[in-house]
């Protein structure tokens, strides 16, 4: 007997399941990624990269994030409540004269300016709000990175199918996020003075523009009595170190930045894209996926919610929690829509509304013993938004019945009082 023959002997029977083991955990935190030439892979790649480095470049502390959040919190978040009226205004009258029914020419053109016009206007009012709502630009960056890969996909793969563009994607997104993921633990310990620490979460609270809590902590005011927000104790943003105080300030005026989450977000920046590029590979390869989509979502939810909930604790151990668990939210909410336009621009029109249909049937098999009570909580809730409709739908036919050019053209019906007449 060879030395072969009794290793395998011996040994095979241990490594055979420690190996599959092994294949099925890398399975779980590694999408199948498809194989293309070495080319496109770099091309996609530095493609992918481009919306992810402007992001990091305008929003982290690597770039210029903490000036752009000061930036936009004192000269532009006071716009942000005339900018969000004009919006729904716009959107209500684009309801109002049936802008999803204009089929000419003009119609069609005019309805994607329209449309061009609101996503735009969507995008700059998220970035007005950012100092109070910092989980808006990640969001935002999230669901603007597949309408530009398929933006890129009409430009230079034309002639590519857009279930085998997709699954190209899954590679160059996943090398990205690894990129990004390493540099940003590189650049947080290449310093001291990057890394998250107590004295850095104060300076960049300040540098961010963060709104320091004056309702609860009113002895911490620098200037009291005044509109001024300025603190009481000062930190060296250049080289954070421990905190000076004046004579009157007390030690709790280090909870004044308590309830803000900028300086972190800013700071996790980078990492939080690499998180929204990790999403978005694994559903970049369900539509070559060796089972269903259904299947693999599940291994996938497994794997992301268990990051989410790590992420948590570590940002809650850091002294980070405040607003961590809305941004985890937004950032997983943001997910789902962005890998929702891949895979709906995936597939025809006839081919979603099947995979509707297919969604729903399986829902109601799943869950019909609990139809009713479903039933009667939207009765409950949902009543106030129907009345509501209700009366903005009554708007839109008696402007249907003006037939104006722009709006629907009504079609005449009989009434019950002519079908009455007739019967008689």
């Amino acid at each position: 007997e060879s030395n072969s023959d009794r290793f395998n002997k011996f040994f095979k029977p241990i490594v055979n399941p420690v190996a599959r083991v092994a294949e099925n955990t890398i399975g779980f935190v590694i999408p199948k990624i498809e194989r293309i030439p070495w080319y496109h892979f770099f091309f996609l790649s530095f493609i992918a990269a481009v919306p992810a480095g402007a992001y990091i470049l305008g929003f982290t502390k690597i770039g210029f994030g903490l000036e752009v959040f000061y930036f936009l919190s004192r000269y532009y978040e006071q716009h942000a409540y005339i900018l969000a009226l004009s919006i729904a205004a716009f959107a209500f009258l684009l309801y109002l004269f049936d802008c999803y029914y204009w089929e000419s020419m003009t119609g069609r053109v005019s309805r994607g300016i329209a449309i061009a016009l609101l996503v735009l206007a969507t995008a700059v009012l998220v970035c007005f709000i950012s100092a109070s709502h910092p989980y808006g630009p990640i969001s935002l960056y999230i669901v603007a990175t597949p309408m530009w890969l398929m933006l890129i996909k009409y430009v230079f793969y034309r002639n590519l199918s857009m279930r085998t563009y997709v699954p190209w994607l899954s590679g160059p997104l996943f090398f990205n996020a690894v990129v990004i993921m390493a540099g940003w633990i590189w650049w947080t310990f290449s310093l001291e003075s990057r890394e998250w620490t107590e004295n850095t979460r104060l300076a960049d609270a300040q540098a961010s523009g963060c709104n320091p809590d004056f309702l609860n902590y009113p002895q911490c005011q620098k200037y009291p009595g005044t509109d001024s927000n300025e603190v009481c104790f000062e930190v060296d943003p250049a080289n954070p170190g421990p905190p000076i105080f004046y004579d009157f300030c007390p030690i709790v005026c280090l909870d004044v930045f308590d309830v803000c989450s900028n300086m972190f977000i800013v700071w996790v920046g980078p990492f939080l894209v690499s998180l929204g590029l990790f999403f978005l590979s694994f559903f970049a390869t369900f539509l070559k996926a060796t089972g269903t989509i259904e299947q693999e979502a599940l291994k996938f939810a497994k794997v992301w919610l268990f990051l989410l909930f790590a992420m948590w604790i570590a940002s809650s151990l850091a002294g980070a929690g405040a607003g961590v668990s809305v941004t985890l939210a937004a950032l997983t909410l943001s997910a789902f829509v962005a890998s929702s336009i891949l895979l709906a621009a995936s597939f025809s029109n006839a081919e979603r509304g099947e995979k509707v249909n297919e969604v729903w049937k399986n829902l109601l098999e799943s869950y019909s013993k609990y139809l009713n009570v479903a039933k009667g909580l939207m009765v409950v809730t949902c009543a106030p938004v129907f009345l509501v409709y209700l009366a903005v739908s009554f708007l839109n036919q008696s402007i249907r019945n003006i037939n104006l050019p722009c709006s629907r053209k009504t079609q005449r019906t009989e009434s019950l009082r002519d079908v009455v007449g007739a019967g008689l």
